[in-house]
């Protein structure tokens, strides 16, 4: 018998826009006339077909003519108009676009009606990830290319294929060259001094040797420092407040001094037009972007990334600016409102409350049934996990292979402990093994949970 313990720490960080459980039975929306109700894909691997059929239902005593439009780009549905008869049912495919996606997905698809508000209908599934970091990345930082041309690596690493290879580039920026290193795991990128001034957010897009996924995307960011720019890159305009007119200034100045003209500037997803004009006060290598802001963008949060050219230097610069967008006021307040409710200080407020509670008691999975070693691992906290995958090899240093086709999903008790137990009913007797278990995130990402130990079939 074996045993690993464990606790598990929250992980921070950054995860997947659309990252949500899956492990929660399928829910249904539903109004006067008509209900949906979602579905699931399952587990795929990244690049790989995804699709499910979720229900749609007319319980009106009238016939009602439906349209699905999908939420995101590359989804699909089928069919995408459909008349149904009074009190009937009928089962809509949609496919789901997993190219360079990786950890838990609920894909949106927007049912409309000829009355009524729209509802909405989710699929949902877990985009798997050869790699251990499903989302490998470059940051050059800034880079001055009037100094020569700057090269980085990164390593691709994967506990399911150890000896996983890079067979080609498929693809890679006109200002990029890429080198596949003597290590066929590693790419090796360089930015050339052709490369346009400013902000780079690309992606160099690499087939690999694995039977489940045959391709990665490598993230490749980086400032290149040209002779014209703003101070910073990206640029921060803070909190904008709401007005008539909303013109955002944005200085760019040349390093040595010398006088520049702005051409053409073009914006993608952000709703403006654009000008320049002098710098106040007026000098020599300054220019001052004027970004006229239209009431069609809407409020809130906004990155936008503007692409603008310099003419006379032959060259465009890529700007990236963010901000905060205040929305229209409704109105001042009116005299005579009553005033918000003060809660009451001696009163805990939930959050406390949720610290001051006591967690559930350890839950205890029951042990399996058979021979073989028995795994086992106990774990503090799981809000961030989506299951665990066993390795095993036949030394300390492996190679390993994963053992458990299917993942073995988390098990609910709240912000309580649980103690997973699982046995290798293959091991054969009386041979020596190596275990490992590993950590697979909500985000895609593997991570192992401890050092591999050491346990002989029974």
């Amino acid at each position: 018998m074996m045993s690993l313990s464990a606790a598990l720490s929250w992980l921070s960080g950054l995860y997947f826009l659309l990252s949500v459980s899956v492990c929660a039975a399928s829910s249904a929306a539903t109004d006067s006339l008509v209900k949906v109700t979602d579905c699931s894909f399952g587990e795929v691997y990244a690049f790989s077909p995804a699709g499910c059929s979720f229900a749609l239902e007319n319980l009106d005593s009238k016939p009602v003519s439906i349209s699905i439009v999908p939420g995101q780009p590359g989804s699909t549905v089928e069919p995408s108009k459909l008349e149904l008869p009074p009190h009937s049912s009928a089962n809509v495919r949609v496919g789901i676009l997993t190219d360079n996606i990786a950890g838990a997905v609920a894909s949106t698809f927007r049912v409309e009606r000829e009355k009524g508000a729209p509802l909405f209908v989710r699929a949902r599934g877990f985009v798997m990830s050869v790699l251990d970091n499903p989302r490998p990345k470059i940051d050059f930082g800034d880079v001055e290319t009037s100094k020569g041309s700057i090269s980085k690596s990164v390593e691709l690493t994967s506990s399911l294929k150890p000896d996983l290879r890079i067979k080609e580039v498929l693809s890679a920026p006109s200002f990029v060259r890429t080198v596949i290193g003597e290590n066929p795991r590693t790419l090796i990128a360089e930015i050339g001094k052709d490369a346009p001034w400013g902000v780079f957010e690309e992606s160099v897009k690499i087939s690999i040797d694995a039977p489940q996924q045959k391709q990665v995307w490598v993230e490749l960011v980086g400032n290149v420092i040209g002779d014209v720019g703003p101070e910073m890159n990206p640029y921060w305009f803070g909190s904008i407040p709401w007005q008539a007119s909303r013109t955002l200034t944005l200085q760019l100045i040349d390093r040595e001094g010398r006088d520049f003209t702005i051409g053409a500037i073009t914006a993608k997803d952000f709703a403006a037009t654009f000008d320049s004009a002098d710098c106040e006060p007026a000098r020599n290598g300054c220019r001052t972007l004027l970004i006229h802001v239209s009431d069609s963008q809407p409020p809130g949060v906004f990155r936008a990334h503007l692409d603008v050219a310099l003419p006379d230097r032959n060259r465009h610069l890529a700007l990236t600016i963010w901000g905060i967008l205040g929305g229209k006021p409704a109105g001042e307040a009116k005299m005579g409102q009553s005033s918000p409710t003060v809660p009451n200080k001696a009163e805990p407020r939930p959050r406390e409350i949720a610290r001051t509670a006591s967690p559930p008691p350890l839950k205890v999975l029951p042990e399996p049934p058979g021979k073989g070693p028995l795994l086992k691992w106990t774990v503090a906290q799981q809000g961030n996990v989506y299951g665990y995958q066993i390795f095993r090899g036949d030394s300390p240093v492996g190679t390993f292979t994963l053992l458990n086709s299917q993942i073995i999903h988390v098990v609910d008790n709240g912000n309580g402990p649980v103690k997973y137990q699982w046995r290798d009913t293959t091991a054969e007797k009386g041979r020596a093994y190596w275990y490992y278990i590993a950590i697979l995130y909500k985000n895609g990402t593997r991570q192992s949970l401890s050092g591999a130990q050491k346990a002989i079939g029974k």
